[in-house]
C-alpha cells in the first residue's frame, strides 16, 4: 500500500546534547523518507507505559525507544507491540524481549576511552566519583570497567572517592 509509515520516538527527557541530537536526526531522517513522526517526551518513568500505549494507539508500524531504563520492567509492552506487528527499536538502550535491535556506542571501550583522556589529562593524579544508574545496561557497562580499574591500584595517585547511583532510592 501507498500508507504513510508512522514511527513513535519516545524519550524521557529533552535535557541532554545527545537526546537533542538523536531527536533532530530522526526529524530529518523522517522528512527525508516522508514518515510521520511521533515523538513523545515521558519526562518521568512512571509516564512510559501510558506514553508507549499512546504511540501504539496511534497506529505506528514501528517504535524507537531512546534511552529509556528498566527495560526488562516493560517487556510485556515490546511483546505486544510485536505481536501485533509494531517494529520496536532502541536507540542508547538494551535489548530484551521484543526489541528488535539497538543503536549504541560500545559503552565499556567509551567508559575507559573517558577514564584514559581524564587520567592523562591530569597526569594520573586526582581523585574521582563515578555516578552511575544501575538499572540501565548501558552505564553498567560505561561505569563497572572504570570503577574495577580505579579500585585495582593500577594508578596509585589516582584515587576512586566514591560510587553513587543515582537511581538508588533514599
Amino acid at each position: 500500500t501507498n500508507e504513510t509509515m508512522k514511527v513513535g520516538y519516545l524519550v524521557r527527557s529533552q535535557n541532554s546534547e545527545a537526546t537533542i541530537r538523536t531527536l533532530n536526526q530522526a526529524e530529518i531522517e523522517a522528512a527525508h523518507r516522508g514518515w510521520e513522526l511521533i515523538t513523545i517526551v515521558y519526562e518521568e518513568d512512571t509516564n512510559f507505559r501510558d506514553s508507549f500505549q499512546n504511540v501504539v494507539n496511534q497506529g505506528v508500524n514501528a517504535i524507537i525507544l531512546g534511552s529509556g531504563s528498566s527495560q526488562e520492567a516493560q517487556i510485556d509492552l515490546y511483546v505486544a507491540a510485536r505481536n501485533a506487528g509494531i517494529g520496536v527499536y532502541c536507540n542508547d538502550n538494551q535489548v530484551v524481549d521484543g526489541i528488535i535491535s539497538n543503536c549504541t556506542m560500545p559503552n565499556g571501550i567509551a567508559g575507559m576511552q573517558l577514564l584514559y583522556k581524564i587520567g592523562e589529562d591530569h597526569n594520573w593524579d586526582l581523585n574521582v566519583c563515578v555516578i552511575e544508574g544501575r538499572n540501565q545496561q548501558l552505564m553498567i557497562e560505561r561505569c563497572d570497567p572504570v570503577i574495577a580499574l580505579l579500585e585495582s591500584g593500577a594508578y596509585p595517585n589516582m584515587k576512586l572517592l566514591a560510587v553513587q547511583d543515582w537511581t538508588a532510592s533514599g
